[in-house]
């Protein structure tokens, strides 16, 4: 396909008819796009979840003109995008989303959860979709974190670990930095709080610089020893460290993995229409999450996995070859008929011992077991040729 040709048919690209739009649709800003959002939304909730989910952000760079535009200095690239909030697992597939979209609170209908802020709003909307067990935990960064999450989280039966901002603590007075600094290495502090059942576990933790995390399933301890580098001494040393710190560094990247597979093969495809954007990064998302769908089937059939880079040429390949009638003429007159191929006998059919009776066939065909000599008997129930004489009884050794 040539390059105009391309551009051509992409400029036709629609999601949704505008003249059939209503002003009740358009208060979504997604609503361009919003059928296929939601379709790709609906499949990723059919993959089964895994027990550990991280929330985090994605930003779609874009630097053109869009009322959803964000700016995010933290960003190492690109600061300027789109905002997608997402929930994802240890092994970075994708199983929700959903597009930031500054004062619109959402089309899902979580308009109930921001009374407890954004962060707490977004969280408690990626969560409606989680399954039904009770071992189900969110890991967020400090952006999303609260108290007031935490206790709404802990009512609902879901686990939490995640940073916090130490200035929404409220009541809960930690150690400040300048005093554990002093301390050294490994120097932590806890704050306790009951909220029903469950206690609310506040930790601060030095290493380099101070930490602040909150959770209500995971406290200081065991505490364990990590290994870390000391400049002074130039060797690395052995520091103390709450049992909630390597909780969430475990569990914390399964977003930022789906985001670094999604930017590994970029291609250069510029449009004036920003939900253009929102729609290519949306369809390397769902082929990144095909491939760690791959991965996890490779690993349960122990059979090794392919590259992303090889996946993706083979996925364009097939969604190509799909449904395409080969090139010439279709003339279905003079061709013979197409040869069946035999099925293999499972098992436990073989071995039943149930009118597994040798017939006489007026054709003579090779044996399907030794392939050694040319048999006139078969079996009656498997329709397969084996020899049966004075020198080879393959009718019996099959059916054993």
């Amino acid at each position: 396909m040539s390059r105009n040709r391309f551009e051509k048919i992409t400029s036709h690209l629609h999601f949704t008819d505008n003249d059939q739009a209503t002003d009740e649709l358009k208060q979504d800003k997604c609503w361009k796009v919003r059928p296929w959002l939601s379709s790709l939304r609906q499949n990723m909730l059919l993959v089964a979840q895994e027990k550990k989910s991280a929330v985090d952000e994605i930003l779609i760079p874009f630097r053109g003109r869009c009322n959803i535009r964000q700016y995010m200095p933290s960003k190492p690239k690109s600061k300027w995008g789109i905002k997608v909030l997402a929930r994802a697992g240890e092994s970075g597939i994708c199983y929700d989303f959903d597009v930031y979209q500054r004062c619109n609170k959402g089309v899902y209908g979580y308009q109930e959860g921001y009374q407890l802020g954004l962060g707490a709003g977004v969280v408690l909307q990626l969560c409606t979709s989680l399954p039904g067990r009770a071992d189900n935990l969110i890991v967020p960064d400090n952006f999303f974190t609260s108290p007031q999450l935490v206790s709404e989280l802990t009512t609902k039966g879901i686990s939490f670990v995640g940073t916090v901002r130490e200035n929404r603590l409220q009541s809960r007075k930690l150690m400040d930095e300048k005093s554990m600094k002093k301390r050294g290495r490994g120097t932590h502090d806890f704050s306790v709080t009951s909220c029903g059942d469950k206690s609310l576990i506040a930790v601060k933790w030095f290493d380099n610089r101070s930490v602040t995390t909150l959770s209500n399933c995971c406290g200081i301890e065991p505490v364990v020893a990590v290994r870390r580098w000391d400049k002074k001494a130039k060797d690395h040393v052995l520091v103390d460290c709450p049992a909630i710190i390597p909780t969430y560094n475990s569990s914390m990247g399964g977003v930022d993995l789906l985001d670094k597979m999604c930017f590994s093969y970029r291609f250069a495809l510029r449009s004036k229409r920003w939900y253009v954007y929102l729609f290519w990064h949306t369809v390397k998302i769902a082929a990144v999450n095909a491939w760690f769908l791959h991965k996890r089937i490779a690993q349960q059939q122990r059979h090794p996995s392919v590259p992303l880079r090889v996946f993706v040429d083979e996925l364009a390949s097939s969604l190509v070859l799909f449904q395409m009638r080969p090139a010439g003429r279709h003339s279905g007159e003079h061709l013979p008929p197409a040869k069946k191929l035999a099925a293999s006998i499972p098992r436990d059919v073989r071995g039943d011992e149930t009118a597994h009776w040798p017939v006489w066939n007026t054709k003579r065909s090779r044996c399907k077991m030794c392939t050694s000599g040319y048999t006139f008997i078969a079996c009656s129930k498997c329709n397969m040729s084996r020899c049966l004489n004075k020198d080879h009884n393959c009718f019996v050794a099959f059916h054993r």
